[in-house]
């Protein structure tokens, strides 16, 4: 938001550069983000009024003006078309500089002699071009210091303002938090209003308690003057244009007080009934910048009569807007709580300088305030006449009617910020903050009642103005806390680093997705539950159920770009049954090696992603100190039929593991085998893990029996495995496959598959006779159990 530093310096006499005043500023919390010099080399333009004009003899475009600054007259050449007798004008005399940097001396043209130069709005540094001089108001004073009296010279300060500090939009409040800071004395205009006994028909009324209140002011006989230089200036500063007399008061009024005003035109107001509304149904308005809106349900609405004439605290509509030929206004002045402007404004897609301030917040006590200002400044300009019938609809049961106070110690700030401030010098910088201070309470200010909560607050003001410097540095006097981690903390870090160790690629994704990719995943979800009722964008407006959705946009925005070998994880959330977990992702699709040896060895790699997360995950139980449960019943929406599987620990199930199904993932225009797996750690983390514990290698011989099978293909060795663990001896140290093959003698429906079992003991050598005997009772567990034989 961008201040005058001349218009601040009228209000209290700052002997900072604007940028010291800017450190000050930073320092204490307004972020001072740019310093925008205006006019820095313009010196000596001077005011003068063209007294004749008479022909150059040597010259048909050129002119020979005389000139006068209310002291003495200047012979100036000139080849200007647009000057007359009488006109004033800007005038640059010998040894002033114009905005180019260019100093002026006295010159012939064409043999005669020139004085000086009239300036048109480029040489005073306020336009890149011009059609000609500046043709200044009648009543402009002669010989004055034209640089300060039209502001050429400023400096502008755009500061960020904070969404709590809406009490600092404004330069009456900029300017009292700088009397805070810097200890000057804060001089604001007086306001008064003349009113006279003019009676209107206009009535209010507010059938919303997002407007608590609504003040109506009759303004009429209002002459066609043109908005004083200063104030076009100082408009202009700020980055707003110069329009007509009305608007530029509303607008100047919006700067000085950070108060929103709007203006309707009278004679276009034909019932002269207002009404402050939220939509029920969609209404539609053409809008001062001449776009038509449609405005949604639940939007606040300005309405004369039943037709719409405001977006409520965001833009008035061109059916009573006031034009240069305006004499007669209804000028309002409201209070709209932040969140509903907010709300509608994003909805109609429009944000003001009148929406901004509304969002973060106004004082609802300057409402009246701002009202008088722009009368008073109508009456002086304009001399308009203000009715003293006054409409003011209000709701004095509201919140921010209702003073604020908190209790001071000062003993209690000083400890908690570890400061000596005394406090006399405390009191008096919260009173030029407006705060009062009486029998151990102090009273917050209205500007500040949404901001100031507590008097850990107060103590926050006191830091950040005294400056953070002025609180000694002290060792601290107390035990540190020694915080231990939670579980669910340690499996995150635990598996992200495992995975990221095996190559993978961490994922940060919204927690958002779009209800397409909800359904081309066969996912189901309530999304009248799940859905969010303002969503960034039609991508972003579900909750997930699972990170699947979010995986597999990725690898389509990387498959499509040819980069096909893909290995990612990351610890996101999803809901489900009104719950927020934390899951373990991760997803492989291609080859998870950079370099294979052979085309051979990268053909397998990238068709059996599934049985390479297989291994990494049982690798991650044994790290984690867990021993998950695999079942291959009741395949997922998004499963393979046969290459999936589900862990779980007791009851408790904590995802699953699979490759996408084809029909899934060509949803997504991927073609590869694509293996993807979750893992809810939140569950996890509520299941004790196994303490590792230490153990030694044996020194004694180990021993291997294998088992040769006949089982039926739809059988998987996953589930095989699964049964020798439960049935196997306990000195049984490692499992695994030392042959399969298919042939016509076992049958087009069955395989053959060769187990090898390594026996192993800790403490002694085992007996053949010991190790036949427990291998057989497997053998005849595998046969009872499950549909193979023993070949």
């Amino acid at each position: 938001m961008k201040f005058s530093y001349s218009w601040l310096k009228s209000l209290l006499p700052l002997t900072e550069s604007p940028e010291d005043l800017a450190e000050k500023l930073t320092m204490a919390g307004l972020e001072v983000e740019s310093i925008d010099s205006i006019g820095t080399c313009i010196e000596g333009i001077t005011t003068g009024k063209i007294e004749s004009i008479s022909p150059h003899p040597n010259a048909d475009k050129l002119v020979i003006t005389s000139v006068s600054d209310g002291k003495n007259s200047h012979q100036i050449v000139t080849g200007a078309k647009n000057i007359s007798v009488g006109d004033i004008i800007p005038v640059s005399l010998p040894g002033s500089v114009v905005a180019s940097g260019m100093k002026l001396k006295q010159t012939a043209l064409r043999g005669v002699d020139s004085f000086g130069m009239l300036c048109s709005e480029t040489e005073c540094g306020i336009t890149d071009e011009s059609e000609g001089i500046w043709i200044l108001p009648s009543d402009t004073p002669l010989g004055v210091d034209f640089v300060e009296y039209a502001i050429l010279k400023d400096s502008i300060l755009d500061i960020a303002i904070l969404p709590n500090r809406g009490d600092c939009q404004s330069i009456w409040g900029l300017a009292r938090e700088i009397a805070a800071i810097t200890g000057e004395t804060l001089s604001l205009p007086k306001v008064s209003v003349s009113s006279t006994d003019i009676k209107h028909s206009y009535s209010v009324q507010s059938q919303s308690s997002h407007c608590p209140l609504y003040i109506g002011r009759y303004i009429s006989s209002i002459n066609k003057a043109p908005t004083p230089l200063w104030m076009k200036r100082r408009l202009e500063l700020c980055g707003i244009r110069p329009i007509s007399l009305i608007v530029d008061v509303t607008n100047y009024v919006l700067l000085e007080t950070g108060h929103p005003l709007h203006a309707f035109d009278d004679a276009k107001c034909a019932s002269k009934s207002i009404s402050i509304i939220e939509s029920t149904k969609k209404h539609s308005l053409t809008t001062l910048d001449s776009q038509k809106r449609s405005c949604q349900e639940g939007q606040l609405l300005i309405c004369e009569g039943n037709t719409p004439v405001a977006l409520a605290g965001i833009m008035g509509a061109e059916n009573t807007e006031v034009s240069p030929d305006t004499s007669a206004i209804f000028l309002e002045a409201a209070y709209f709580t932040p969140h509903i402007i907010r709300r509608s404004a994003t909805l109609s897609g429009l944000r003001t300088d009148s929406s901004s301030r509304f969002e973060k917040g106004t004082n609802i006590e300057t409402t009246e305030l701002a009202s008088q200002r722009a009368a008073m400044l109508l009456q002086e300009l304009g001399q308009a006449t203000v009715s003293n019938h006054v409409i003011t609809c209000k709701d004095n049961t509201h919140e921010l009617f209702k003073s604020k106070s908190l209790p001071f110690d000062i003993n209690q700030l000083n400890s908690f910020l570890g400061s000596n401030h005394n406090e006399n010098s405390i009191k008096t910088l919260l009173t030029t903050l407006g705060f009062t201070i009486k029998n151990k309470q102090i009273s917050i200010p209205s500007w500040r009642r949404e901001d100031i909560s507590d008097w850990p607050c107060i103590a926050e003001e006191i830091a950040r103005l005294k400056g953070f410097d002025s609180i000694p540095s002290t060792l601290p006097t107390q035990h540190i806390i020694q915080d231990q981690d939670s579980l669910e903390l340690t499996l995150t870090r635990s598996s992200e680093d495992f995975f990221v160790h095996n190559g993978f690629t961490q994922l940060n994704t919204y927690p958002m997705v779009s209800e397409d990719d909800i359904k081309h995943c066969k996912l189901s979800t309530d999304l009248s539950q799940y859905g969010l009722a303002n969503p960034i964008s039609p991508e972003l407006a579900v909750l997930r159920p699972s990170l699947l959705p979010s995986f597999l946009r990725i690898i389509s925005h990387h498959s499509a770009r040819q980069q096909h070998d893909c290995a990612f994880v990351e610890v996101g959330s999803h809901f489900n049954d009104n719950n927020e977990e934390h899951v373990l992702a991760f997803c492989l699709t291609g080859s998870p090696y950079e370099n294979t040896a052979s085309p051979d060895q990268r053909s397998i790699a990238e068709n059996s992603p599934f049985i390479h997360l297989q291994s990494l995950l049982q690798r991650l139980e044994a790290q984690l100190g867990y021993s998950f449960t695999l079942s291959f019943d009741s395949p997922d929406s998004w499963h393979h039929p046969v290459q999936f599987q589900h862990f779980s620990i007791g009851n408790i199930n904590l995802g699953s593991l699979a490759l996408v199904h084809p029909s899934i993932s060509s949803q997504f225009n991927i073609h590869h085998p694509l293996a993807f797996g979750h893992l809810s750690l939140t569950r996890l983390a509520s299941i004790v893990a196994t303490p590792k514990q230490y153990r030694h290698f044996s020194s004694f011989p180990s021993t291997r029996r294998d088992i040769a099978c006949c089982v039926p293909k739809s059988l998987s060795y996953a589930e095989i495995l699964s049964h020798i663990h439960t049935y196997k001896h306990k000195s049984v140290v490692d499992i695994g496959i030392f042959d399969l093959f298919e042939s016509e003698k076992l049958g087009p429906d069955n395989k053959s598959i060769g187990i090898y079992l390594i026996y192993q003991d800790l403490k002694q050598t085992l007996a053949d006779e010991k190790v036949n005997k427990a291998h057989q009772r497997l053998c005849d567990q595998l046969v009872k159990q499950l549909p193979l034989t023993i070949r």
